[in-house]
């Protein structure tokens, strides 16, 4: 079984070997997040790969929506982070992974007992929403989500 350092280290491999694809050179990989999938930035530049590990046909459909639903939101000025504009978005393919890329955006942590940060997501949700009332396709439901961890937790409930 493979290591979580393994699978960090194959999933920074893959982005490096699609930034070499699209030229991108003299660049430091830099691991923003790690969970489901992994988060690194192409370090100095302002672009982040989104790093997943390709199982079925499924993940990259999922992909290619994401990117789709994305762009919607940006036509209608939503607050998300954005696919990069700088280059192919993506979704781009290595071995068994794949990655779309996003621009980099600095952000501060929220507090959550500063009431003007709760505001200010609370609006931001709102907007989001607002944005994907008239989106044209296909919107994936959490119910599935919710109830696969539902499921995990019953499980380990009787365990």
């Amino acid at each position: 079984m493979e290591s979580q350092a393994q699978h960090l280290s194959r999933a920074t491999q893959a982005a490096m070997d699609v930034a070499q694809v699209l030229g991108i050179e003299r660049f430091k990989p830099v691991v923003l997040h790690h969970s489901q999938h992994v988060t690194i930035r192409f370090f100095p530049l302002d672009v982040v790969a989104r790093v997943i590990s390709v199982k079925d046909a499924a993940a990259v459909e999922a992909l290619h929506r994401e990117l789709v639903v994305a762009q919607h939101l940006v036509e209608k000025r939503a607050p998300i982070v954005p696919p990069t504009t700088d280059l192919p978005a993506g979704p781009h393919f290595s071995g068994e992974f794949a990655l779309t890329l996003w621009q980099f955006v600095e952000h501060s942590a929220a507090d959550g007992d500063n009431k003007k940060h709760v505001a200010q997501a609370a609006n931001a949700l709102r907007l989001i929403h607002q944005a994907l009332a008239d989106f044209p396709g296909e919107l994936p439901t959490f119910k599935v989500k919710i109830e696969k961890c539902r499921s995990l937790l019953e499980r380990e409930r009787f365990a």
